[in-house]
């Protein structure tokens, strides 16, 4: 599928991303052409591209995950992530060096300075309040004896208000408790950060986009993979006075990404070339030409729709959560049900960000890093193609 000057210059390790003029560098590789900017043409653009697993394919969007992470790093925000800019770069050779490659910073931001996030030190805790919370969490199990490692309540009250922290540790521990197989009452020593997905290296520091207000009308992305919250060109949910001014973050990034997904595991049946449900393809004969068939509602409502009505259903799956888990995910072809527990953690991390602005929002890149990296571990080894 590449030209061949592409897989030499893959082969002799030359950088596949640049954060500066990154479609002039990937141009003098091989040719992409402009993609059209309709929800359908761009959701054509699909068929062009295509992997021969499920372990590829979420190898393929780990390595689009680094290069957001270094991006981020860097001060970065990409902006854009869409079907379009997830490129697949496989290697003849040997297959299983395929990797997945983030591209076209068109659209991206680059912050002028970075604010700190972390306390260096930790937050001066009140000793009454943290009383409250340990009392209130032992609560939790059934014997009234669930004991909080003290760096779980340090870590708490690094991002989350006093008046709002009992509310939001008891909503991730509710998270992990359906989705992640924490079980309190069979765990053994106190709650550590590690149970709730909180032991990721610590961020520093962040982009300060906070001089830097978007103007009105101005919003990036891909249309059928944009996020509520950009859609919207401001925040939808958990608005109150403290609210930072919006700016398009990593959070909606990570949104648009499992857009990505999302969209391949409704409207493909498997792996492959050409692999469009007979249900979304004009020329099979199960195509469903009313229109009216779940899958077909479900693919127009939330990506094809038009600007306000896609906004208002993407606002709706954050706003009732269990819209995504019951209306969506069931519809996915057979050959990705071992990928529906990644995408319904994937989402249950952003449900988290989005309403509570807390550890999650700030690593919301790394927790799909880990989501990614466990999936891919866990996924069968394929059988050798034989001839």
């Amino acid at each position: 599928m590449f030209a061949k000057d592409a897989r030499e210059a893959i082969n002799r390790n030359l950088p596949l991303l640049r954060m500066v003029d990154t479609d002039d560098f990937l141009n003098k590789i091989f040719p992409v052409k402009s993609l059209p900017r309709t929800p359908e043409d761009i959701l054509k653009d699909l068929q062009h591209k295509f992997f021969c697993d499920l372990r590829v394919l979420i190898w393929v969007l780990y390595g689009c995950s680094m290069d957001y992470s270094h991006a981020y790093g860097k001060l970065i925000v990409h902006r854009d992530i869409s079907i379009g800019n997830v490129m697949i770069f496989p290697t003849a050779a040997d297959p299983a060096k395929t990797r997945g490659r983030l591209m076209d910073f068109d659209h991206a931001k680059k912050a002028n300075d970075s604010r700190d996030l972390c306390a260096s030190e930790s937050p001066q805790l009140d000793v009454l309040n943290v009383q409250h919370i340990k009392h209130n969490m032992a609560r939790l199990r059934g014997c009234c004896d669930l004991v909080v490692a003290d760096e779980v309540i340090e870590e708490l009250f690094r991002w989350i208000p006093h008046d709002e922290a009992l509310k939001y540790i008891k909503k991730v521990i509710d998270v992990r408790e359906r989705h992640f197989g924490l079980d309190l009452e069979k765990l053994e020593g106190p709650l550590m950060l590690a149970h709730l997905g909180w032991d990721h290296d610590k961020i520093e520091k962040c982009p300060d986009f906070s001089t830097r207000v978007p103007r009105h009308g101005e919003r990036t992305g891909t249309l059928p993979f944009m996020s509520a919250d950009v859609l919207n060109e401001g925040w939808m949910w958990n608005v109150d006075s403290d609210m930072p001014p919006f700016n398009h973050d990593a959070v909606h990034d990570m949104e648009s990404l499992l857009s990505v997904l999302t969209y391949l595991c409704l409207t493909r049946r498997g792996p492959g070339m050409h692999m469009l449900r007979e249900e979304l393809d004009i020329g099979h004969a199960s195509y469903d030409s009313t229109g009216t068939g779940k899958l077909n509602q479900a693919v127009h409502t939330y990506f094809k729709a038009k600007g306000n009505n896609l906004k208002e259903a993407k606002a709706k799956l954050i706003l009732l959560q269990v819209s995504f888990e019951e209306r969506i995910v069931p519809l996915f072809h057979p050959d990705f049900e071992p990928l529906k527990p990644l995408v319904i953690q994937w989402f249950a991390t952003l449900i988290l960000a989005y309403l509570h602005h807390g550890y999650e929002y700030y690593h919301i890149h790394h927790h799909v890093l880990r989501l990614l990296e466990d999936t891919y571990d866990a996924l069968p080894i394929p059988a050798p193609a034989t001839t």
